[in-house]
């Protein structure tokens, strides 16, 4: 039955997800959710979506489904071009010194970890703040401890080497047989919030927010709604990041200094 979602089903399946979890399926890019809601059917035997939509009401069920769904970053420092440009931006500019950094849609933890990584190199003497946003309670621990469930060591110690920044990758993890565990020397100033970033608006403004590969799986209308949100709470002259097959709404193009454009690297006029 998982095979064979249809179009009703999978309408069913995002509006009830909406409404149990706060987060805004419905204007989720159907065929991405709907690959990951049947691998979540083939991994936990569900038989059908009366069963899900029954299930659903389970907080247990639903912490599952929410730690499933999101996609994991497979390696840290992916995409070195873009750490490189970044570095100069962490190097020149106060911003990053007197503000705090935010990652509103994070799946795994490689990403804040490279960032952070990238601030220790550099002996920069205070890191920001750094918050980040996930649905899921035992996906928050899994990124507050530092762990990295991959074994693909070479990979991130390549991309590490491939910054050409100086420092030994190995001083920032431990290795275990199944994963990696950061630093928590790192790991100080990180803070988590639990659920859906644009349910929670606050005055809280940011130097840099990183927002990188989360627009592909959203509709014209979230994404509009969300690079505004996120744009607001940028502080002037502030840094946001997106994905190298992202692009800035045409709503807010002209709103945007680009840094880098291969990179994808733009501010907010200061």
């Amino acid at each position: 039955m998982a095979a064979t979602l249809g179009i009703n089903e999978m309408r069913l399946i995002s509006g009830a997800l909406s409404n149990r979890s706060g987060y805004p399926f419905e204007n989720f890019v159907q065929s991405f959710l709907k690959r990951r809601i049947i691998a979540f059917f083939e991994k936990y035997h569900l038989r059908n979506v009366d069963l899900f939509l029954k299930q659903i009401n389970s907080k247990l069920f639903l912490e599952s489904l929410l730690y499933f769904i999101s996609v994991d970053t497979t390696e840290m420092f992916r995409d070195p071009g873009f750490w490189r440009s970044l570095r100069k931006i962490i190097l020149s500019d106060a911003i990053l010194k007197n503000n705090s950094v935010w990652f509103p849609d994070i799946g795994s933890g490689e990403e804040l970890f490279s960032f952070l990584i990238l601030l220790d190199v550099f002996e920069l003497g205070r890191y920001p703040n750094v918050f980040f946003h996930h649905p899921s309670s035992s996906r928050i621990d899994e990124i507050r401890s530092g762990m990295i469930k991959s074994r693909n060591i070479e990979t991130h110690n390549n991309n590490f080497k491939r910054l050409e920044i100086g420092g030994q990758f190995e001083k920032y993890c431990n290795y275990h047989t199944n994963s990696i565990v950061v630093s928590n020397t790192i790991l100080k100033s990180v803070f988590p919030k639990k659920g859906w970033f644009l349910s929670e608006p606050d005055n809280q403004m940011f130097g840099l927010i990183f927002f990188r590969n989360s627009m592909l799986y959203m509709d014209k209308s979230l994404q509009d709604k969300v690079f505004q949100f996120l744009y607001n709470h940028l502080v002037p002259g502030g840094y946001i990041v997106i994905g190298a097959k992202e692009n800035v709404p045409v709503s807010m193009a002209n709103k945007l200094l680009i840094v880098d454009e291969q990179e994808r690297i733009f501010r907010k006029p200061a």
